[in-house]
């Protein structure tokens, strides 16, 4: 139960100085804004102490200290005020009103943040708005998309009971207060900008360069493990809260995936807690232990566990000591835990050598080695265009819009920045001016990556317009995002973007493999439903974005965030994408036979019969 400390107004000689202070646990004063609301008291909720943080940011820098209070209850857990976090780290001012017991953080109608801080109920609305930073380059900056129409059926707020995972929060009269890396994974993982806290500064992290101004991740690492990798042991409310808030997190805030190493994939059915209860008691042990070295175990064994194909695993230089999977492999408890995600992984890694080896059999070295790369088959009159990731150079992107065209060539040159609306643009260019007859969009080592570059690719092949199609399990709405795309990048969206669309005037197909894995997945799924083959095996899998986000004690790590991708009727792609040609093979031995995955003949007369 929480104490409540309430100051009375009545005694109006103590005014200036109740309303500037409260008695942490300790007896030490510690320093508060004066607050008011409509009650005539000035109240607080709970004791406290104020330290003084450091905030890295670029360049491992400090930028400034700001105040954190850690509570009696929580003695080691960093809070901070919901109005200083949106203002400080998102440059962000709410509107904050009191309704009944819910302090209400609104950004707009769809957009807040309500928390009952005597129930311990919290309830959000919005959370991919309220994780945009309004100088985010994806926001500021101009590029070949833009968005026509956001289509939603009605969006619904979600409801969080607290007390199912004992975190704490506390009110004042103007602002509630919550833990740190709490607010940081649920408002901040899926735009990869957060907020880590290493059990003495806090770092703000932006994983995907959208402010250029934030702690990347060796940074971080640089100085997070002089700090927390060199104590032998952990406090015990922080160990306890960091269960809680992975509980939390992965709860409530994680998407749909068919792939899971866990016995039990009904995460948001039963619950992560459930789940380690049930089947794994050892390994939640593990992660309550005050002790490092045991807690390590146990965070490798869980995200072990949580493993789904590449969207949720640590993000780490150094992460806890890999010698520690030896010891599992032999350790009953976990051996077949550890077997499945080992052989699921390698399996995936030999594909991996054997598509770079048939690619090499087929092509030459450089279109085996590059990430992007280009070759047309003269005999057959097809082009392969090799692309392993989406990504989208927006800062170069904008420069060239504002009149720079030399960052053109920049884009489109693989060798110097990787950008693959641009790439794929000048290589259907190439093929075009070859005479291509065929174009295939080599899928078979593609990882995924930026949703606006597959916007990009497909409005080349598809009269310059794209959707996307998705659900948001937080909010229970399907959404459906259409946009037209620059093809001639004239800087407007117009009908000569369509003619020089349907100039590409070739046969399209895509080649993939279970390497093939979220947007090298989802792409695949949109062609298909365009009426475009897709050659090869059946593709990898993965369609939740992806989230990026801190324990409480500071270890990175990537998570299925909440939003995820479907077909346009709204299913789930987990599974894969079909092919309408297989091109793989096993021999009896469980070996991959790719000799035919890359045959210009065999692909060329197949495409001639459609």
């Amino acid at each position: 139960m929480k104490k409540r400390l309430i100051f009375s107004l009545v005694a109006m000689s103590l005014i200036p100085i109740l309303a500037s202070c409260n008695i942490g646990k300790d007896g030490n004063v510690s320093n508060i804004n004066s607050i008011t609301d409509n009650t005539s008291t000035n109240s607080e909720e709970g004791n406290y102490n104020i330290k003084d943080i450091d905030v890295y940011r670029k360049n491992n820098v400090v930028d400034k200290k700001i105040n954190i209070r850690f509570y009696t209850e929580n003695p080691n857990v960093p809070y901070i005020g919901i109005k200083e976090y949106f203002k400080e780290f998102y440059n962000t001012e709410f509107n904050v009103t009191k309704e009944d017991n819910f302090y209400n953080f609104k950004k707009n109608n769809e957009t807040y943040i309500k928390i009952d801080t005597k129930n311990e109920i919290i309830e959000i609305k919005g959370l991919d708005d309220l994780s945009r930073h309004p100088n985010f380059i994806s926001i500021t900056s101009k590029t070949f998309l833009k968005l026509d129409s956001v289509k939603k059926n009605n969006s619904q707020f979600k409801i969080i009971d607290l007390n199912n995972y004992d975190i704490l929060t506390y009110g004042s009269n103007n602002n509630a207060y919550v833990p740190i890396t709490l607010l940081g994974n649920m408002c901040g993982g899926m735009q990869g900008y957060n907020v880590a806290y290493n059990g003495k500064s806090l770092y703000v992290m932006d994983f995907y360069g959208q402010l250029e101004e934030e702690v990347r991740n060796e940074e971080y690492y640089s100085n997070y493990y002089e700090i927390l990798l060199k104590k032998n042991d952990r406090f015990e409310d922080l160990a306890k809260y960091n269960y809680n808030q992975l509980c939390f997190t992965f709860d409530n805030l994680r998407g749909y995936t068919s792939q899971l190493v866990f016995k039990d994939h009904n995460l948001q059915t039963i619950g992560l807690n459930a789940i380690l209860e049930t089947y794994y008691p050892d390994i939640k042990k593990m992660l309550l232990s005050t002790n490092k070295e045991d807690y390590e175990k146990g965070l490798l064994l869980l995200f072990v566990g949580l493993f789904d194909g590449g969207h949720t695993g640590m993000i780490s230089k150094n992460p806890p000591d890999l010698k520690y999977y030896e010891e599992f492999k032999k350790d009953p408890r976990f051996k077949e835990l550890v077997e499945k995600a080992m052989s699921a992984e390698a399996g995936k890694m030999a594909l991996k050598n054997n598509i770079y080896n048939a690619k090499q059999n087929a092509f030459n070295n450089d279109y085996a080695s590059y990430k992007f790369a280009y070759f047309y088959n003269e005999e057959y009159k097809t082009a392969f265009i090799q692309f392993d990731r989406f990504v989208v150079d927006a800062r170069r992107w904008d420069e060239y819009y504002k009149g720079n065209k030399d960052k053109l060539s920049e884009l489109e040159n693989p060798g110097f920045q990787y950008d693959t609306y641009a790439f794929v643009r000048k290589s259907l260019y190439d093929a075009k001016a070859a005479g291509a007859e065929n174009v295939i969009f080599d899928f078979t080592s593609n990882g995924g990556g930026d949703i606006d570059a597959v916007m990009g690719v497909l409005g080349l092949i598809n009269g310059a317009k794209a959707s996307q199609y998705a659900s948001d399990i937080v909010a229970k709405t399907r959404i459906i995002s259409n946009y037209s795309v620059d093809i001639n990048l004239d800087g407007k969206f117009d009908e000569e973007d369509i003619k020089e669309a349907k100039s590409f005037n070739f046969k399209i197909a895509g080649l993939t493999t279970k390497v093939a894995f979220s947007s090298g997945n989802y792409l695949p799924s949109l062609m298909k439903s365009k009426g475009f083959k897709m050659l090869g095996e059946k593709s990898g899998g993965g369609t939740c974005g992806v989230s990026r986000e801190s324990t409480a004690d500071g270890f990175l790590y990537l998570r299925s965030g909440f939003f995820n991708l479907t077909d346009e009727f709204g299913n789930n792609l987990d599974d894969g994408v079909d092919v309408d040609y297989s091109l793989v093979s096993k021999n009896g031995e469980g070996y991959y036979d790719l000799s035919k995955l890359y045959d210009a003949k065999l692909i060329s007369e197949y495409l001639k019969k459609i």
